[in-house]
């Protein structure tokens, strides 16, 4: 139910104006004015549906009290219409409710009015009343647009019932209604049902083809959305359309390409929806020449870009790494909007112009929350944490209040930086505001403070998120290892088990990594034989951290004729071998982990050096001679130490060699 709003009176508005409306002849306006024809008047009503004039309308409100005729159902009928078509649809319901008698158009009108203005949940509670309120029985107008909040509100349990009723009370269904029914069925997912309603069909239109094609798409059944269109009788330029998004949507990019062209082959033309849909295909295929055929081909048939075709070839061209047609479609461009701009600022970061990126950014008109997003999470991405905090510090501080893909980005630049208390910081506002905690915000949460070191606050974000996908668990988990509780680690993998909740590779990575930090070495062997009662295939990084996990605890014999075993020809097991020999003092096994090392990776300076203080603490001085002459000669230098530590607030790197910080910064 709208908010109540004050019914037009005569004491509160002036005569109306009808001069003032769209009538081509001033002297029927003249002599209809003078009529109490209330099909007359309701002419001069519609007109002010037309121009969407409210004083208008309320002022024919007032002539028409007046003349003592405003409580005509036809009459109230076309002020209901008008009221709703000036955005008034408190006033619409107002009178609505005042009527004495109402007719099934006086309900139709309430709820096109509703449907127009995108409020279902109003439309939905409407018929609702009439249904159990009324004597009126529903149209199959009033039951279209019933079935169609149905589908928007994703109630399709009373579509169903909306469906029995049409059963027991219409003989022949009308196709606008029999239309409506098969969209409910097709967007519910219900495909089978769909196509025995559609089967049995007496009439078919294009709109019923259409929508076959766009529930099979839907499902991720092409071949099937692929026999529908195969076996149209008519097409029209909606039927390629809804075949390109379906192919688009579900990954078959090659496919469409081949359905544009066939598109053209056929002579059909193409409208701007076509030419948005194939955008999309080359952004997915990144095929800039085609990107590029598309857009003279889009001049040579006539079409006019308009602001969101320009976006998309904006975006084509940036996707394609063609930066300078972008900036120059952006340059020429005489209408521009926050896409536009936030397009083009994503496309400077991409390259790697930050300067480029933040000075679009300084310039844009107007900011909304899609472009602060954008710029934020370009920074905290590219490597600039700090940055990208003080870009959310300055959108705190703006008219745009963040949202949660903003906070995601922040709790990620703070877990990069150890910049606990401004994480916490935005924990807080999170709950002081009530803001969603969805899967992502939940998982960044868990994120930060795992990456910060406080395990206990990760552990309560984890347990407190409302739901759990495999990337939370897999990050709790992941934070587990990283702060060495190995243990916990392997409960939790066991929890989520136990909620059906499948682990991936990942996770097993994670696991894999926990068990190698707290020394749980047979844990570690049955996780690893666990990946394959799953499915999972171990990987090179699986494989090098069983190495890491045998040759860490003493078992280097193990480690050395594990990876022989699997075959494995990667640096990194041998290069975790050789780090194990040098804590375990194997001399004979750490030469021939180095031989190793060395053969992959010439230039490795990690193995060089590992093996050469080995050397130095068995006193084989002429060894290390040795290895530091082959290293001169190679020119294999070693890479400098650094160290991070925060100042006054502030992340310090500090580089081995290097005087000052100011030197690092420049």
């Amino acid at each position: 139910m709208m908010a109540s709003a004050c019914i037009i009176c005569l004491q509160c508005t002036s005569t109306v104006d009808l001069y003032q409306l769209p009538f081509p002849n001033k002297n029927h306006i003249t002599q209809t004015a003078s009529l109490s024809d209330p099909h007359s008047l309701s002419l001069l009503l519609k007109s002010c549906t037309t121009i969407r004039s409210l004083s208008q309308a309320t002022q024919l409100h007032a002539h028409l009290l007046k003349l003592g005729i405003s409580s005509d159902p036809y009459i109230q009928n076309s002020l209901i219409q008008a009221y709703s078509a000036c955005d008034s649809l408190a006033l619409a319901h107002q009178l609505f409710d005042q009527m004495p008698q109402r007719t099934v158009v006086s309900w139709n009108c309430m709820m096109a009015g509703y449907s127009n203005h995108g409020h279902w949940k109003e439309l939905y509670s409407l018929f609702l009343q009439m249904m159990h309120e009324s004597s009126v029985k529903p149209n199959s107008v009033t039951l279209v647009r019933a079935l169609t909040a149905c589908v928007k509100l994703g109630d399709f349990d009373t579509g169903w019932m909306i469906h029995r009723f049409i059963k027991d009370d219409f003989r022949e269904m009308p196709l606008n209604l029999a239309n409506a029914l098969l969209n409910m069925y097709a967007k519910s997912g219900e495909m089978e049902f769909a196509q025995r309603f559609f089967d049995n069909m007496t009439e078919k239109d294009v709109i019923s083809w259409t929508t076959m094609i766009s529930g099979f798409a839907k499902s991720g059944n092409m071949a099937f959305g692929r026999m529908v269109f195969n076996h149209m009788p008519e097409r029209t330029t909606v039927s390629w359309n809804a075949m390109l998004s379906g192919y688009i949507e579900n990954g078959l990019f090659e496919d469409g390409v081949s359905l544009f062209l066939e598109m053209v082959g056929a002579s059909e033309k193409p409208d701007k929806v076509t030419f948005l849909n194939v955008l999309a295909l080359c952004v997915r295929l990144e095929h800039l020449y085609m990107g590029r055929s598309i857009h003279g081909y889009m001049h040579k048939i006539g079409i006019e870009p308009r602001v969101n075709l320009i976006n998309s070839l904006i975006e084509m061209y940036i996707k394609c790494g063609d930066m300078q047609c972008a900036k120059c479609l952006f340059e020429r461009m005489s209408e521009k909007n926050e896409a536009s701009w936030t397009s083009m600022m994503v496309g400077y970061v991409k390259c790697g112009c930050m300067d480029r990126a933040m000075k679009l950014f300084n310039e844009m008109p107007e900011r909304d929350v899609v472009s602060w997003n954008a710029i934020i999470a370009s920074h905290a991405q590219k490597g600039y944490p700090h940055e990208a905090l003080d870009l959310f510090n300055k959108m705190l501080c703006s008219d745009v209040s963040p949202d949660g893909v903003t906070l995601v980005s922040a709790l990620s630049a703070c877990g990069k930086l150890g910049a606990l208390e401004q994480g916490m910081w935005i924990h807080a506002l999170i709950l002081r505001n009530n803001i969603e905690r969805d899967v992502h915000l939940g998982t960044s949460l868990v994120d930060m403070y795992a990456k910060c070191g406080c395990i206990e606050l990760a552990l309560g974000a984890f347990h407190n998120m409302p739901s759990k996908d495999l990337y939370a668990w897999s990050t709790m988990i992941q934070g587990l290892a990283m702060n060495g509780n190995g243990e916990n680690a392997l409960e939790l993998l066991k929890m989520m088990e136990n909620e059906g909740q499948l682990p991936d590779d990942v996770v097993f990575l994670s696991v894999l990594t926990a068990c190698s930090h707290a020394g749980l070495v047979q844990e570690g062997r049955h996780c690893f034989d666990l990946m394959k009662h799953y499915g999972l295939c171990p990987k090179a990084e699986h494989y090098t951290c069983m190495v890491d996990l045998l040759a860490r605890n003493g078992l280097l014999d193990e480690a050395k004729e594990f990876i022989e075993k699997m075959s494995l020809t990667g640096e990194a097991e041998w290069r975790a071998v050789l780090g194990a020999c040098r804590a375990h003092g194997d001399v004979a096994l750490a030469e021939y982990a180095a031989q190793r090392v060395i053969e992959i990776d010439p230039y490795n300076s990690g193995a060089y050096i590992l093996l050469s203080n080995l050397y130095a603490e068995e006193r084989r001085w002429d060894d290390v001679a040795n290895v530091r002459k082959v290293m001169r000669d190679r020119g294999v230098q070693k890479i400098p130490g650094c160290s991070w530590t925060v100042v006054n607030g502030f992340l310090q790197l500090f580089m081995a060699g290097v005087n000052s910080f100011e030197d690092v910064s420049s």
